[in-house]
């Protein structure tokens, strides 16, 4: 079983949602990898690694400051078709990042059901 762990951050750290589902995906077992979004993030990876990431993702860019979902959206299409899993802590931003691709267009999804 292989998962990704959508990681969120405010104030320059990972928030404790995030680090706590990342904790309890790595106490199921498997390969379990987490993915940070946003500017000035790259810092933040090896505290994920204390909470069990074998391998943490991050894209970090000037034009992913602003917390919006659609560039996160974007970042984990590339990513997230190569784990069984993913998985977010409980907020509005990962509520409507989680829920993105699910409502896009047949052809554009990249899920085995998909187009």
């Amino acid at each position: 079983m292989n998962t990704l762990v959508f990681l969120e951050h405010h104030d320059d750290e990972l928030q404790k949602g995030s680090l706590a589902v990342l904790s309890k995906a790595a106490s199921l077992g498997g390969d379990v990898a987490g993915v940070v979004v946003g500017s000035g993030v790259k810092a933040l990876a090896p505290q994920a690694g204390e909470f069990g990431a074998a391998k943490v993702f991050v894209a970090d860019a000037a034009e992913l400051e602003a917390p919006l979902p659609q560039p996160r959206v974007d970042v984990l299409a590339q990513i997230a078709p190569d784990f069984e899993n993913v998985f977010f802590a409980n907020s509005v931003l990962a509520a409507d990042i989680a829920a993105a691709p699910a409502a896009r267009p047949q052809g554009q999804r990249r899920d085995a059901g998909g187009g």
